[in-house]
Protein backbone atom coordinates (compact mmCIF):
# COMPACT_ATOMS: atom_id res chain seq x y z
CA UNK A 1 0.00 0.00 0.00
CA UNK A 2 2.82 2.34 1.49
CA UNK A 3 5.51 1.59 -1.69
CA UNK A 4 2.87 1.91 -4.66
CA UNK A 5 1.62 5.16 -2.73
CA UNK A 6 5.44 6.64 -2.57
CA UNK A 7 6.40 5.29 -6.17
CA UNK A 8 3.30 7.49 -7.21
CA UNK A 9 4.00 10.62 -5.31
CA UNK A 10 7.69 10.42 -6.39
CA UNK A 11 6.85 10.68 -10.42
CA UNK A 12 4.05 13.23 -9.15
CA UNK A 13 6.75 15.81 -7.53
CA UNK A 14 9.52 15.12 -10.40
CA UNK A 15 6.49 16.63 -12.96
CA UNK A 16 6.04 19.70 -10.34
CA UNK A 17 9.62 20.55 -10.34
CA UNK A 18 10.75 18.58 -7.09
CA UNK A 19 13.82 16.67 -5.95
CA UNK A 20 12.22 14.11 -5.10
CA UNK A 21 13.13 10.10 -3.37
CA UNK A 22 12.17 7.37 -1.70
CA UNK A 23 14.15 7.55 1.82
CA UNK A 24 15.68 3.62 3.13
CA UNK A 25 12.64 3.83 5.69
CA UNK A 26 10.50 3.82 2.92
CA UNK A 27 9.41 7.54 3.22
CA UNK A 28 8.56 9.77 0.51
CA UNK A 29 10.43 12.73 0.14
CA UNK A 30 10.41 15.65 -1.61
CA UNK A 31 12.23 19.14 -1.55
CA UNK A 32 12.49 22.08 -3.25
CA UNK A 33 15.81 22.30 -3.28
CA UNK A 34 18.61 19.07 -3.82
CA UNK A 35 19.43 18.28 -0.25
CA UNK A 36 23.09 17.21 -0.96
CA UNK A 37 24.24 18.51 2.84
CA UNK A 38 21.26 17.70 4.16
CA UNK A 39 21.20 18.45 7.86
CA UNK A 40 22.92 21.49 7.48
CA UNK A 41 20.69 23.22 5.27
CA UNK A 42 17.76 23.38 7.97
CA UNK A 43 15.00 22.16 5.87
CA UNK A 44 11.26 23.44 6.66
CA UNK A 45 9.94 20.11 7.22
CA UNK A 46 5.73 19.67 6.37
CA UNK A 47 5.24 16.01 7.47
CA UNK A 48 2.25 13.88 6.62
CA UNK A 49 2.06 9.74 6.06
CA UNK A 50 0.69 7.68 3.62
CA UNK A 51 -0.71 4.73 5.33
CA UNK A 52 -4.26 4.02 7.14
CA UNK A 53 -5.77 2.60 10.32
CA UNK A 54 -6.39 -1.01 9.43
CA UNK A 55 -9.77 -2.28 9.56
CA UNK A 56 -12.85 -2.42 6.71
CA UNK A 57 -15.23 0.69 6.27
CA UNK A 58 -17.27 0.01 3.38
CA UNK A 59 -16.43 2.86 0.69
CA UNK A 60 -19.42 4.97 -0.55
CA UNK A 61 -20.11 8.27 -2.58
CA UNK A 62 -23.40 9.93 -0.49
CA UNK A 63 -23.81 13.57 -1.52
CA UNK A 64 -21.06 14.34 -3.28
CA UNK A 65 -18.79 13.08 0.08
CA UNK A 66 -16.53 10.03 -0.54
CA UNK A 67 -16.56 7.84 2.61
CA UNK A 68 -14.40 4.91 3.53
CA UNK A 69 -10.72 3.84 5.26
CA UNK A 70 -8.43 5.97 4.23
CA UNK A 71 -10.86 8.70 2.06
CA UNK A 72 -8.97 11.51 4.65
CA UNK A 73 -6.60 10.74 6.91
CA UNK A 74 -3.62 12.09 6.17
CA UNK A 75 -4.23 11.78 2.07
CA UNK A 76 -5.63 15.64 1.91
CA UNK A 77 -3.21 17.44 4.04
CA UNK A 78 -0.07 15.46 2.08
CA UNK A 79 -1.49 16.29 -1.14
CA UNK A 80 -1.56 20.12 -0.28
CA UNK A 81 1.84 20.02 1.00
CA UNK A 82 3.22 18.57 -2.01
CA UNK A 83 1.39 21.20 -4.35
CA UNK A 84 1.80 23.89 -2.48
CA UNK A 85 5.73 23.00 -2.82
CA UNK A 86 5.46 22.43 -6.32
CA UNK A 87 3.99 25.59 -7.00
CA UNK A 88 7.06 27.40 -4.42
CA UNK A 89 9.27 25.29 -6.68
CA UNK A 90 8.48 27.06 -9.94
CA UNK A 91 8.11 30.43 -7.95
CA UNK A 92 10.14 33.54 -8.17
CA UNK A 93 10.34 33.51 -4.30
CA UNK A 94 12.26 30.72 -4.50
CA UNK A 95 15.67 32.40 -4.42
CA UNK A 96 14.66 33.95 -1.73
CA UNK A 97 13.81 31.09 0.57
CA UNK A 98 16.48 30.45 3.08
CA UNK A 99 15.40 27.15 3.60
CA UNK A 100 14.47 23.90 0.99
CA UNK A 101 10.86 22.91 1.97
CA UNK A 102 10.88 19.28 2.40
CA UNK A 103 7.86 17.37 2.30
CA UNK A 104 7.60 13.92 3.64
CA UNK A 105 4.86 11.42 3.91
CA UNK A 106 5.92 8.81 6.31
CA UNK A 107 5.59 5.08 6.66
CA UNK A 108 3.19 3.45 9.52
CA UNK A 109 2.37 6.31 11.42
CA UNK A 110 -1.11 4.03 12.03
CA UNK A 111 1.29 1.42 13.29
CA UNK A 112 2.34 1.30 16.92
CA UNK A 113 6.20 1.48 15.50
CA UNK A 114 5.88 4.67 13.82
CA UNK A 115 8.62 3.77 11.74
CA UNK A 116 8.99 6.02 9.60
CA UNK A 117 8.04 9.39 11.66
CA UNK A 118 10.80 7.59 13.95
CA UNK A 119 13.20 8.15 11.09
CA UNK A 120 11.93 11.82 10.30
CA UNK A 121 12.72 12.86 14.09
CA UNK A 122 16.26 11.37 14.08
CA UNK A 123 17.02 13.11 10.81
CA UNK A 124 15.57 16.67 11.33
CA UNK A 125 14.79 16.64 14.90
CA UNK A 126 16.48 20.28 15.26
CA UNK A 127 14.63 21.83 12.65
CA UNK A 128 11.52 23.59 11.35
CA UNK A 129 8.18 21.11 11.00
CA UNK A 130 4.66 21.09 10.83
CA UNK A 131 2.12 18.35 10.94
CA UNK A 132 -1.23 19.03 9.99
CA UNK A 133 -3.54 16.27 10.60
CA UNK A 134 -7.81 16.23 10.21
CA UNK A 135 -10.10 18.15 12.09
CA UNK A 136 -6.65 20.18 14.42
CA UNK A 137 -6.93 22.94 11.95
CA UNK A 138 -6.77 25.26 14.93
CA UNK A 139 -3.13 23.98 15.84
CA UNK A 140 0.04 23.09 14.42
Amino acid sequence: QERELARYLVEQARQMGLHACIDDTGNFIASTHALEGGENQQPIVLLGHMDTVRGYIPVRLQNDLLYGRGAVDAKGPLAAFLCAAGRLAHSKCLDMLRHPVVVIGAVEEEAVTSRGARAVVERYLHHRRAQWKPGCDDRL
